[in-house]
């Protein structure tokens, strides 16, 4: 796959992608008169007042030369948002989302690099997470034909060189706190055997969490509140537990 910097020249094509890529991540999650507002002139339009300005970079994705998807930044010095990656409904499920991250993540070295995400779109989650970003406090609503609250993920690497060290102890007590809390007082989980943690290994105990995520009594997301580990190996297994089409 190629990853390179999109020009005036794009323009038909990057207002194309960009259009039918969007309207297919969030087919069933807008409403459809909000997905039919768009259109690939507007989006073009959107692309061609962007060259004036210095902060926006857009990106074109491309395989055997031809356009797969579209990443669209927002450079801010010390900080980079991602503000939309989209791959075309086709191309999905190939690594070309995960490679464009890498890609990033590569070229931004030693930067923020943060990006939002709808907080009831489970698998673009999964992807984040998988792909080295970590859930943290920040929370926002948007008005997209409605009200939807967007969540904001930040790249391990910059959470991890601002975090001090979690020694093993800490991981494991973080993540028996966690159980504990979800099962305190919550009947559905009656049936959990909380001597189970006991001389649990971390890898037990992610899967615990997972367990309890599941069947509802640990809401998603709990670890935004914790120290940066316990949102780092949670991602480590959840991809294994639900697949990503990125």
């Amino acid at each position: 796959m190629v990853i390179r910097r999109a020009t005036i020249e794009d323009a038909d094509v990057v207002g194309k992608v960009h259009s039918d890529a969007w309207k297919q991540a969030y087919h069933g999650i807008f409403s459809q008169e909000y997905l039919d507002s768009d259109s690939p002139s507007k989006r073009r339009e959107e692309f061609l007042r962007s060259l004036d300005d210095k902060q926006c970079v857009y990106l074109l994705l491309e395989e055997e030369g031809q356009a797969v998807g579209i990443v669209k930044l927002i450079d801010r010095g010390d900080e980079i948002e991602i503000a939309s990656i989209y791959i075309l409904k086709d191309f999905r499920g190939r690594g070309f989302g995960h490679k464009a991250l890498e890609y990033i993540c590569s070229e931004y070295n030693g930067r923020r690099i943060v990006l939002w995400v709808l907080d009831n779109n489970i698998k673009a989650c999964i992807f984040y997470e998988k792909c080295g970003f970590v859930l943290t406090d920040k929370a926002r609503l948007i008005d997209r034909g409605g009200k939807y609250k967007q969540v904001m993920y930040e790249e391990r690497y910059f959470r991890q060189l601002q975090e001090p060290y979690v020694s093993d102890s800490s991981k494991i007590g973080i993540l028996k706190m966690i159980i504990r809390n979800g099962y305190r007082g919550n009947p559905q989980a009656s049936y959990y055997d909380l001597s189970r943690i006991e001389g649990a290994s971390i890898e037990d105990l992610v899967r615990n969490v997972i367990e309890l995520e599941t069947a509802g009594i640990i809401k998603r997301h709990i670890t935004a509140a914790m120290p940066p580990y316990s949102a780092y190996c949670l991602a480590d297994i959840y991809h294994d537990k639900i697949p990503c089409d990125k």
